[in-house]
């Protein structure tokens, strides 16, 4: 955090009436009871959105800039080492202790009182995070060892390199959930979503010089000599500066709100007994989940070391990652947006101890969310293949095969990982770090047990595809223990009841909306491109008649099941025509 020239604070911007803006605390308890969330969900999906077809324009160049196997292994693992590590070292930590600090700090302590203490709190988690930057780009080698040791050994010292390149978006990723954490608890919730946009927007950029100056790469791409100074600077330098500037965007709403960012380093009484053990657990919950994220990366590894010795496809990390692209979109277009809308204001009911009031927005989080995540689920399995082609049409025929059977695997479990996320929410806003903790562990336990199965007794082409099958069930069980874990803390025991019924509507209709897809791609269509192996266009085609046929359907099965949102909305739409009526 830098100092600001004049320690003088800014005016407050005034609102749409001219009035000024009141001071940080009162915003957060005025935000808590008057912000239209749904509003503000709308807002952080569609930067969602924008952001995640920009990361799918970015995927298809990176396919077509190194392939999908070998070197696009080798830059995979590097690139998704700062994600992985941060979340590890920060990224539950900051989740779990930034918001409920912030929102309680805030109101606790009106004006400028609460602004410097929030500042004290930012300047050091700053410098922790630079720290611990630091130190990961130190250890590199290591790193790179554990998490993909068993690459070729000419791969592995390019992921070594790679990686010295990429690790530094670790203190970015944290400034920019430190930035994000403050807007989202001053009730700011668009600039967190959107400020992706520009980290896709440089990457494009970048792999755009890179293909108009290296050409494109051969879908089995091994050959690492090509590989000098400027191509490595060109393609993981464009990623990290992609990230530090969706970083640094986030400062210009900061001001905007009134919010003086500067440099504090009075750190006492801030309250670190209480948020130590909070953060203890915190860690915990994070190491168990990177544990997974460490055995899928090293048995991906493992099978590309074997398939480049054999000279041999085998699913390995790129794949996984590939699937991970499209498999992510429903949690973070509309259950972190959702959650996250809903987040300041359950911190806020908890630190009151208003259960009743965190168990309606835990209900109604979840109902919300659930609502359009299972049928995405839907469409990411009827459509999996066409996805494939669609999102990376450079993979041929086997890998696209591959591709689409990670994602069937691991979109099984969305409508569970709807309810987990918003479970993480919930006892992050009761500083209940602990229950997250024994939530997360079914995540490397069954992944751990499948991998080490999957090494000993199958062919390395089932190593991947063996493996993934511990997330979905991991996301159930966790999904279970972590309401359990919620009862305990006075949650209506009602809440789950309701939320089955909600989920067996919402399932079936999706069910029901996709066999005619289903039914269709299974017909033989001579000559129509419906193979496997078929082109961007094709793909891109299919996937429009999946959505064609499954969102109406949809709509029409829920309402007829009797879902309570979309009832309501039918009835306002048909309210509407009545109300102008009346109005001539």
């Amino acid at each position: 955090m830098s100092d600001t020239k004049d320690s003088k604070p800014q005016m407050a911007p005034r609102d749409q009436e001219g009035e000024a803006a009141t001071d940080p605390g009162t915003q957060v308890a005025a935000g808590v009871e008057s912000t239209n969330r749904g509003k503000s969900s709308v807002i952080m999906a569609a930067g969602t959105l924008v952001s995640r077809i920009l990361g799918f324009v970015r995927q298809w160049l990176l396919v077509a800039a190194i392939g999908g196997y070998g070197i696009a292994d080798a830059f995979n693992t590097a690139n998704t080492l700062p994600n992985t590590l941060y979340n590890l070292l920060a990224g539950g930590i900051l989740n779990a202790i930034l918001v409920p600090t912030i929102v309680r700090t805030l109101s606790q302590n009106k004006g400028h009182e609460g602004t410097d203490r929030v500042n004290a709190l930012l300047t050091l988690t700053a410098i922790i995070l630079l720290g611990l930057t630091v130190l990961t780009v130190a250890l590199a080698w290591p790193i790179v060892l554990l998490f993909g040791g068993g690459m070729h050994p000419q791969l592995f010292s390019l992921t070594v390199i790679f990686a010295l390149w990429c690790l530094p978006q670790i203190f970015f990723y944290g400034v920019y959930a430190l930035l994000g954490q403050v807007l989202n608890s001053l009730s700011s919730f668009g600039p967190y979503m959107w400020a992706p946009v520009v980290n896709n927007l440089v990457g494009i950029a970048g792999l755009g010089v890179f293909l108009f100056l290296y050409g494109t790469a051969p879908a089995h791409n091994f050959d690492v000599s090509a590989w000098d100074t400027s191509r490595i600077v060109l393609l993981a330098g464009s990623m990290t500066l992609g990230i530090a500037l969706q970083a640094l965007i986030l400062v210009f709403p900061l001001q905007h709100l009134g919010f003086q960012l500067r440099a504090n380093f009075h750190w006492r009484g801030l309250g670190f007994r209480r948020t130590g053990r909070v953060a203890a657990w915190a860690f915990a919950g994070l190491l168990a989940n990177s544990v997974m994220t460490l055995i899928v990366t090293r048995i991906g590894s493992e099978a590309n070391g074997v398939g480049q010795a054999a000279n041999q496809f085998y699913p390995a990390t790129s794949i996984y990652g590939y699937a991970t692209m499209l498999y992510i979109l429903p949690q973070s277009l509309v259950t972190i947006s959702v959650s996250t809308a809903f987040f300041t204001a359950m911190a806020f009911h908890a630190t009151q101890g208003d259960f009743a009031a965190l168990s309606a927005d835990y209900l109604q989080a979840v109902r919300l969310s659930s609502l359009f995540t299972i049928p995405l689920a839907g469409m990411l399995i009827v459509g999996a293949l066409p996805l494939a082609n669609f999102t990376a049409s450079a993979l041929p025929p086997d890998q696209a095969r591959a591709m689409a059977v990670v994602l069937v695997t691991i979109s099984l479990g969305i409508p569970a990982q709807t309810i987990f996320v918003t479970n993480t929410r919930v006892l992050y806003s009761l500083e209940d770090t602990r229950a997250q903790f024994l939530s997360t562990l079914p995540f490397p336990l069954l992944t751990g047990c499948l991998a080490v199965f999957a090494y000993l007794a199958l062919s390395p082409e089932w190593w991947l595809e063996v493996t993934v099958i511990g997330e979905p069930l991991a996301q159930f069980l966790a999904a279970w223990w972590g309401f359990r874990m919620l009862r305990r803390h006075g949650l209506d025991s009602k809440v789950l009841h309701q939320i089955a019924e909600h989920y067996w509507r919402c399932v079936a209709a999706t069910v029901l909306a996709g066999l005619p897809a289903t039914v269709l791609f299974a017909l033989p269509v001579p000559g129509a491109g419906w193979s496997i192996g078929a082109t961007f266009t094709s793909g891109l085609g299919r996937c429009l008649v999946v959505g064609l046929i499954m969102v109406p359907l949809y709509i029409l099965f829920t309402w007829i099941f009797g879902v309570h949102e979309v009832r309501r909305v039918a009835a306002t739409k048909s309210r509407e025509p009545r109300a102008k009526r009346r109005r001539r």
